[in-house]
């Protein structure tokens, strides 16, 4: 794949709770991966955030792709999502109450992704006060305005709708950066890649 793009999705492993139905993991896993999740039951949510986040990266470079999620198979010894011909690297954080990954185009760009990648927690107060979806794009307005050492009143990023590509704008200008965004229950998630092809 010539082309860039990033993608990432988080999961709040408190909200998924400790039941799965198996024609849940018949409906979305491929035969190696329902091997690997038989010696670890809850790794599905990792299958899963890996799966999603491939989906993103793909997503913006190919509009026409439906979430089908058999159609993306995560190699954990590898760490790879294969999308028919693509494959795409991944980095995984995983801790007791969550589980997010990261996927890009490439090794190198995985690599510059995850220093501009950050994690946020909020109450249910909060979100249901603003929304998950605003209070993913506060967490990136101010880090991405650390990050570029600028003022987050210059930085706005355009809302979106479904599975939309969320845009950053500089000074009122678009720029070619690329963003992603995920949330679940208690958490939101942000990659930023910079300066990556010019804005269309």
């Amino acid at each position: 794949m010539n082309q860039i793009s990033i993608g990432n999705d988080i999961v709040d492993l408190e909200e998924q709770g400790s039941v799965l139905h198996t024609r849940f993991i018949e409906r979305v896993c491929t035969p190696y991966e329902k091997r690997q999740i038989a010696e670890n039951r809850s790794s599905i949510w990792l299958h899963w955030a890996a799966k999603e986040a491939a989906y993103k990266a793909v997503k913006r470079l190919s509009p026409e792709v439906v979430f089908s999620p058999i159609s993306f198979e995560y190699r954990s010894q590898e760490a790879v999502v294969f999308f028919g011909k693509i494959s795409l690297p991944c980095r995984v954080v995983s801790s007791v109450e969550f589980t997010y990954v990261i996927c890009a185009t490439s090794r190198e760009i995985l690599q510059e992704v995850e220093l501009a990648t950050w994690m946020g927690e909020c109450s249910m107060h909060e979100t249901s006060e603003i929304g998950a979806s605003e209070a993913v794009r506060v967490l990136a307005v101010n880090r991405i305005a650390e990050f570029l050492n600028i003022k987050p009143q210059h930085l706005e990023i355009s809302r979106s709708r479904v599975r939309s590509i969320p845009a950053l704008y500089v000074h009122g200008q678009k720029t070619n950066d690329l963003l992603s965004f995920s949330h679940h229950g208690r958490f939101v998630l942000c990659s930023f890649l910079a300066n990556t092809y010019p804005a269309t």
